[in-house]
């Protein structure tokens, strides 16, 4: 039997385990190619493949592994390629200026970095690697996904002449983001955006934003072109998928008052003085989310109880929390105001906590918290920080989402952090939607974006269907 480069690279290199199958076979798709789009869903051993992949272009040997990453994944990453035998020279590129300014970036074979830090140290990397072989792997690829951001233009510049690969279980959060995908994956398929836009865009509204598309299996061929897509339900057929509890609740009868004079009159005057102005269509859309929870703060008068709460109760009651073989639990929600509230009501679980007023560093240690500490019952967090890279299958099979996301790629990355390779039981995850509020449009609005995205890049099921059935 013929070796191929996979059996050479994992003769040398000594993994923890066995790759999947699948693993194996999407690494030696991928292996003759210079780009490559990784698009397999959470749990599916992206980390894994993308490693391999490196290992088979040359990394770690004659060329550097560049890995850009949301700074959350940085101790994640490098603690899988310590355990991988015969890999070395990793390199956590991180710290102060000062700090960073002193690190050997031109000895390490391995370099791990943040997004930001990539951009704002982008002349001193491309100086330390200059005249080197680089291999690019952006994780959680999102992060490119508006081929206008500066996060695009520095990873096209930056890798122009050398192999790179992009990771993510969830590319799209619109058609249009496929183009940015494209651009660095397999360059030339459209000549520019405006020509991806004649081909695929069918109406536009008064404002000339998209509210139609077209040809979009053409789209599906063209964003699958030197890349794979792997879903969970294909590959791990023993995972149990989620069961999904929406959890219709009302509001007390002055807080729905409140909530329907913000909406009639757009201002509400505080108790103690001042005002809540939300006259901007903006202010007004964020002011309606915040407010189903955030009670006190929109009437000024901190002595009132969401029901929200009420609903948290019975879902710590429900599910045992604290009890010998019971799940932790993780809750979800969107905003700041509402983060804080939750962290100062859930204090007595000595909560972890995971959004954007905590530190980086912080939320390293609250992810060992909720993994090892028996006292951390609870995880709070903003999809956005806590939707990719954690795995908490092993302690965590009950979900709450107090706010819903409204892109269908944060829902999905949420869920996938109990609904992965690995976890012991069926995950809950009990969506709570308050009655006569913005929410029920909200919670529309994702399942209607979720089935339009799936006809691009592919998914198991709608979650239409996932969670209301046929």
């Amino acid at each position: 039997m013929e070796t191929t480069a996979l059996d050479r690279v994992l003769d040398r290199y000594k993994l923890p385990f066995t790759p999947h199958g699948y693993q194996s076979d999407c690494v030696l798709e991928l292996a003759p190619m210079d780009r490559a789009g990784l698009y397999a869903e959470v749990g599916c051993g992206k980390t894994v493949m993308s490693t391999l992949l490196a290992l088979i272009w040359g990394g770690g040997e004659d060329a550097v592994v560049m890995v850009v990453m949301p700074p959350i994944l940085l101790t994640s990453w490098r603690r899988w390629l310590e355990s991988v035998g015969n890999v070395d020279g990793i390199l956590v590129y991180k710290g102060s200026p000062k700090e960073r300014a002193a690190l050997p970036v031109r000895q390490a074979k391995w370099v791990l970095c943040s997004m930001q830090i990539f951009k704002n140290d982008f002349e001193r990397l491309r100086r330390e690697l200059h005249g080197k072989r680089v291999i690019g792997i952006v994780d959680e690829a999102t992060s490119i996904k508006n081929v206008g951001s500066d996060n695009h233009r520095k990873v096209a510049l930056f890798f122009d002449g050398h192999k790179l690969m992009l990771l993510t279980g969830t590319p799209l959060s619109t058609p249009g983001d496929a183009y940015a995908y494209i651009k660095l994956v397999s360059s030339g398929i459209y000549r520019s955006k405006t020509q991806f836009e004649n081909i695929h865009v069918e109406e536009r509204d008064f404002f000339n934003n998209i509210v139609k598309w077209r040809n979009l299996e053409l789209m599906n061929q063209n964003l699958m072109l030197n890349s794979i897509r792997v879903l969970k339900e294909d590959v791990l057929k023993h995972l149990h998928s989620p069961v999904y509890v929406p959890l219709h609740y009302e509001l007390d009868d002055s807080h729905l008052a409140l909530y329907r004079t913000l909406a009639e009159e757009q201002v509400l005057l505080l108790e103690q003085g001042g005002k809540i102005d939300a006259t901007s269509a903006p202010r007004l859309y964020t002011a309606l989310q915040q407010i189903v929870v955030n009670w006190d703060y929109f009437s000024g008068d901190d002595k009132v109880r969401p029901a929200i709460l009420d609903v948290i109760d019975n879902v710590v009651e429900e599910i045992g929390l604290g009890k010998e073989g019971a799940s932790k639990l993780l809750i979800f929600a969107n905003y700041k105001l509402t983060n804080r509230k939750l962290m100062t009501y859930l204090q007595k679980y000595k909560p972890a906590v995971f959004y954007s007023e905590i530190s980086p560093a912080k939320q390293a240690e609250h992810v060992d918290r909720f993994l090892n500490d028996p006292e951390c019952l609870v995880a709070i967090a903003n999809p956005l920080s806590a939707g990719m890279g954690l795995n908490f299958q092993g302690v965590c099979w009950e979900v709450l989402f107090v706010e819903e996301p409204i892109v269908p790629k944060d829902f999905h990355q949420a869920v996938g952090r109990v609904y992965r390779d690995g976890q012991q039981h069926v995950p809950t995850v009990r969506l709570a939607i308050a009655e006569g509020t913005i929410q029920h449009r909200l919670h529309a609005n994702l399942l209607e974006k979720d089935a339009l995205v799936n006809r691009v890049q592919r998914g198991f099921q709608d979650l239409r269907e996932a969670i209301h059935g046929r």
